[in-house]
């Protein structure tokens, strides 16, 4: 369907709406004067007209169940009117419960469609209502505003700029510039932070460069005083010693033992009395203990069972009840259970004999055995006797290994610590050792250069530097864009009396804000009479009509406080109401005159 551009009501028809419970009807035309006192139904024909194209009151409010009669169950509202092109349409929609139904030309459609091929709810109220706009939040006032702009676009704008900004703004997506602005400085404050950062890094490299610097000279001190000390003990330690010599006598002395036939006789004596001494520890371990102690347990086991059935035994008497089965003992049953028990004992007896001769045998392998191990254990000791005493006739001999190893460690005893004492020798250790671990924090202090990690930071500080630069002239850019955006609006906002704020800068930060603010003659319209008001609101409906090509009726409410209006500003179907006191209400189509003249006419 085409969309429609411009509306002009001819008809309002009313059924269970607010004060209307039986079916009304009322016509309008170019210019249309409703009057009446209060609640006579004026504002209820401007609520059936925002309730029949967008299901809301005529303040754009959702809550529309108090617009139903309080003595009905459904309301409908039927509106007809002609387009741009002079086609009449009719628009109907009727409210039941939960339950809505909107009716177009005569098809069920939703309000969707409708958004669609007419507008959408806000753009629609903002031409219907003059003070629809005036009353909206900041946010969506200037969101409906910049919607309806045809020139405000980023584009636009960006055509405006010179090359230069436009270049440093290439590639970004323009949103909300002030927001990027504040964002952006944010970015350039995290820089500079950065930079402060690095700077202080690169201080500290320095100084601990420094500090390097003097540490190395007072270790060097020390080392100094040390490697003194150390040439010192060394001069002493061979002053005297024909080191060669007795390197040539130690060289003689390897050769000697290279030749020299078995192991050491110290090792060999040593290792003798090892085994001497472990001969004459030696002791017998009896191999059939285990054996033994199991006889000896199954041996009181039989002695136990032999006990308690002699007991037994002993214990029966005829008449008696027999301990086993609980059977009286007659005579009879008495010798023949003492029959079997007595053969029982006997069993007992005959089996602890059997283990008992057992227990002896073993006994008898066990001794000898000993005796064998004890004849072995003294053949042992005094064959290891012999061998140690003819090892250490032969430990007296100069040549034997032992003799010639114990001069090799003599001799190398003498090179390694020459004529120190063992005060001398151990303070030349130490010395020596605190030389290299000085000699080793010097070299790894001489290591350390800060140079590299500065050039790191540098090269770091220029990239934040970079960022910085780059930060700004974005932020540069975006001030341009928006006072080029704003001059662009300004221009396309322009009204007779009224004036619009959108930005406005911090004093503390000096940052761009977005506003929404109508002033009227200079006025804030929040400080302004109602009249004054309704005035401003008419040309912001104007405005509005004129970025989109919308013409649409206007209704002006309380017009009884309005003492004349601009008919310039009136160049659709307008509709006025007024409050005429003690009088019914009254619908009457008049002459496009002016506005004022005809509204008293009608009065």
């Amino acid at each position: 369907m085409e969309s429609i551009t411009e509306i002009n009501i001819k008809e309002i028809s009313l059924s269970g709406f607010r004060n209307r419970k039986e079916p009304a009807a009322f016509s309008f035309g170019d210019i249309t004067c409703v009057t009446g006192h209060n609640g006579a139904g004026k504002t209820t024909l401007a609520h059936a007209v925002a309730f029949a194209f967008y299901g809301v009151t005529y303040f754009g409010e959702q809550k529309t169940d108090r617009l139903i009669n309080s003595e009905s169950n459904t309301c409908t509202v039927t509106i007809k009117f002609t387009d741009q092109s002079g086609i009449l349409h009719t628009l109907s929609r009727s409210r039941s419960g939960n339950r809505t139904e909107l009716i177009f030309d005569s098809y069920t459609v939703r309000q969707e469609d409708i958004n669609r091929f007419i507008c959408d709810r806000d753009t629609f109220l903002c031409i219907f209502n003059p003070l629809y706009l005036l009353n909206m939040s900041a946010d969506k006032g200037r969101d409906i505003l910049m919607r309806c702009s045809k020139t405000v676009n980023a584009d636009n704008v960006l055509k405006a700029l010179s090359e230069n900004f436009r270049s440093t703004l290439s590639g970004l997506e323009i949103t909300e510039p002030y927001e990027m602005i504040s964002s952006y400085r944010a970015g350039i404050r995290r820089c500079d932070e950065q930079l402060k950062i690095i700077e202080a890094q690169k201080q500290t490299l320095r100084e601990t460069e420094q500090a390097n610097n003097r540490e190395c000279g007072r270790l060097a001190e020390q080392a100094d005083a040390a490697a003194a000390a150390v040439n010192i003990l060394s001069e002493k330690q061979f002053s005297g010693i024909d080191k060669e010599y007795f390197k040539a006598r130690r060289s003689e002395l390897v050769e000697k033992l290279k030749t020299a036939s078995g192991s050491s006789c110290a090792a060999k004596i040593a290792a003798c009395a090892e085994r001497l001494k472990a001969a004459r520890e030696r002791e017998y371990v009896a191999k059939f203990t285990g054996e033994a102690a199991k006889l000896d347990s199954e041996i009181n086991a039989l002695r136990e069972k032999y006990l308690a059935l002699k007991e037994k035994l002993q214990s029966l008497t005829a008449g008696s009840r027999c301990p086993t089965c609980s059977v009286t003992l007659t005579d009879e049953l008495l010798a023949k259970v003492k029959t079997e028990i007595t053969a029982g004992l006997k069993e007992i007896t005959g089996a602890a004999k059997g283990i008992t001769e057992t227990k002896n045998e073993l006994n008898e392998t066990d001794r000898k055995a000993k005796e064998t191990f004890e004849q072995y254990k003294k053949e042992d000791i005094e064959s290891l006797s012999a061998e140690l005493d003819s090892l250490k006739k032969a430990e007296t001999s100069e040549d034997s290994p032992d003799i010639m190893q114990k001069e090799i460690e003599e001799i190398d005893l003498l090179l390694a610590r020459g004529l120190l004492s063992d005060e001398e020798l151990s303070e030349l250790e130490t010395e020596t050792k605190k030389l290299a671990a000085l000699e080793a924090q010097i070299k790894k202090l001489r290591e350390y250069s800060a140079a590299e990690r500065i050039a790191e930071l540098e090269s770091q500080a220029e990239a934040f530097k970079n960022d910085r630069r780059s930060y700004a002239e974005i932020v540069s850019a975006l001030c341009e864009y928006i006072s080029k955006r704003t001059e662009l609006v300004t221009a396309e906002f322009e009204m007779p009396n009224v004036s619009l704020t959108l930005f406005e800068t911090v004093k503390t930060t000096g940052e761009l804000k977005s506003v929404f603010r109508f002033a009227y003659k200079g006025t804030d319209v929040s400080s302004v009479s109602l009249s004054e008001r309704t005035a401003a609101g008419l040309e912001i409906s104007a405005l509005v009509r004129r970025l989109t090509g919308l013409k649409f009726p206007v209704l002006i409410d309380n017009t009884e406080s309005i003492a004349e209006f601009d008919s310039s500003q009136l160049d659709c179907q307008t509709v006025f109401l007024r409050m005429v006191k003690n009088t019914p209400l009254s619908v009457k189509h008049v002459s496009r005159a002016p506005a004022a003249d005809a509204l008293k006419r009608a009065s």
